[in-house]
Order: C-alpha cells, then structure tokens, then sequence
C-alpha cells in the first residue's frame, strides 16, 4: 500500500513539474503591447468615424507661451481633403496671417513659398506649425504614417507623443462624433493651447 501511495505521489509531483515548465514556456504579452493593441483599435475605430468628414473648419481661441514670446490670437482653421488654408489674427498673429496650401506647396500671405516653407511658416506665426500632422491632431487623432505613443479612454485620445510634440486633450465636445474642444501641445520650451469655439 505505502509503494502504490509513494508512486501516486511521485505521478502527481511529475504531472504538476510538467505543468509548471509549459506555463513558463508560453509567452507572457507586456502591457505595452496590449496598450499599443488597443490603441491601434482605437485609432481605427476613430479614423473610419473621421473620415468621412474630409471637408471641415475649426474656429477658436490660440495662446503661446515660449522664452520669446506670450499672447493670445484667434484661429480659423479650414480643411478640404489635403488642402488647408488657416488663419491667425490678433497679437498672437501679428495683425492678420494667412497661410495656405498642402503637403507639396504653401503660401504665406498669398505670395508662394519655394525655399524652407517650414521655416518661412514659423516665422511668420511666430511659433512652429506642424502643419502635416495638425488637421490630425485637432480632431483627436493621431497622424499615420507616423510612429507616436498614445493613451485613449472610452475611444477618444487622451495623451499623444508624435513629431516631438506632446498633446493632452483637456475636453471633448458633446456632439454625435465628439471632437477636441481644448488641447495643449508641447515642443520643448513652447506650449500652445487650442481652444475650440466652433467646429463646421
């Protein structure tokens, strides 16, 4: 009797040996891929909401704050599939600017841009302008083609790192399709805070 119990202690030892060295060798998923997971769903799920609406126009309030300089201006931003055309008026604008165009030709002030229009863009603003990834961004997403890391609650975005800027979305509208109602980005020392009067 005791050398039938010693051997069904020793099966069981064996058995529970086994099980133990396949658990180890399956593969443990991190958090950071179910997170980039969900977030790629996210974004999807957002963009196929989104895309549809190519045509749009986003007026509001723009603060900057940097080691040069601090002030306020309004903004009219509007999108038609890849062309753009925003305006900034007030101190922050410097008066009226208006720049225009798509990701193969800008102008500024309606005189064309052929040398660094990323340059010419930023100083006539007076602050870097993202402007490839921007009509992205104010909806709350992120722009594609492009690595970023994200956060997202309840299918809208939350926390965007992309292109060296850092985006937290503080409210979102209450339409049928929320859309970013105040935004803050980030690049090193300058900060611009977005707030939102009216989507079209």
């Amino acid at each position: 009797m005791t050398r039938i119990y010693n051997a069904a202690r020793l099966l069981l030892l064996a058995l529970f040996l086994s099980a133990c060295s396949n658990i180890s060798q399956q593969p443990v998923n991190s958090n950071q891929d179910l997170d980039l997971a969900t977030s790629s769903a996210e974004q999807q799920a957002r963009q196929a909401l989104l895309i549809p609406h190519s045509k749009w126009r986003m007026r509001g309030k723009i603060g900057l704050r940097s080691p040069q300089q601090n002030g306020s201006g309004f903004i009219d931003w509007q999108q038609d599939g890849e062309q753009f055309r925003l305006q900034v008026s007030g101190p922050l604008g410097q008066g009226s600017t208006v720049i225009a165009g798509n990701k193969h030709e800008l102008s500024i002030q309606g005189e064309e841009v052929i040398n660094n229009p990323q340059a010419q863009a930023e100083q006539a603003l007076g602050w870097p302008l993202p402007q490839q990834q921007m009509p992205y961004w104010v909806r709350g997403l992120a722009a594609p083609d492009e690595s970023s890391q994200s956060e997202w609650s309840e299918g809208l975005l939350q926390k965007l790192q992309q292109g060296g800027w850092e985006i937290e979305y503080l409210r979102y509208s209450r339409h049928r399709i929320p859309l970013p109602e105040k935004l803050k980005l980030k690049r090193g020392n300058i900060q611009l805070t977005l707030v939102v009067k009216r989507w079209q």
